[in-house]
Order: structure tokens, then C-alpha cells, then sequence
């Protein structure tokens, strides 16, 4: 059997992080691992908690789908949304 942590697509310690920012693409592969995290416990008591990640990490790449290249880092999508009404991925 695979071992966990092999299974993870790209670990917290190996997103790029720059003067710019932090690198939105890699910050969601890693952050879908603490979703397969929840996933191996598998215990129904962390499903509250598995889904609300979920949802914040739809949010997250929902916006940086619209404009790849406008929103490459995290920075940038709450400079983006800051002080609009549009926080859809902020909130």
C-alpha cells in the first residue's frame, strides 16, 4: 500500500513562495492534501471539517481559474477583491 504522504500531490513546505507572493496553483495542491488527509482518517466525525476546506479551496481556484495569469499568486486574489463587493474567494 502507498504510503500517505506519497499519495499527496505537493506538500505545504514546497509551495514557491516569492516578494510576490504565494504561488496559488501549488497552495491548492497542497492544501487538497489535508483533504486526503481527512480522507485516510475517515472518520465521519472530520466530514464538518473536510467539507468546509473543501469549499474554502473551490472558492480559491474558482477565482483563479477566471485569470491564471492575473491571479498566480494569493496576494493578488485579496488585492483583487479587496474593497469590492466581488470576495468570493476571500470570504
Amino acid at each position: 500500500m502507498q504510503k500517505f504522504l506519497e499519495k499527496v500531490p505537493l506538500r505545504f513546505n514546497d509551495v514557491t513562495v516569492t516578494d510576490a507572493g504565494i504561488n496559488t496553483d501549488e497552495f491548492l495542491r497542497a492544501a487538497q492534501g489535508v483533504v486526503m488527509l481527512f480522507d485516510e482518517l475517515g472518520s465521519a466525525a472530520f466530514m464538518p471539517v473536510k467539507s468546509d476546506i473543501e469549499g474554502n479551496i473551490n472558492k480559491v481556484r474558482t477565482k483563479f481559474l477566471t485569470n491564471p495569469l492575473q491571479f498566480d499568486t494569493l496576494e493578488k486574489i485579496i488585492y483583487a477583491e479587496a474593497g469590492t463587493k466581488d470576495r468570493t474567494a476571500t470570504q
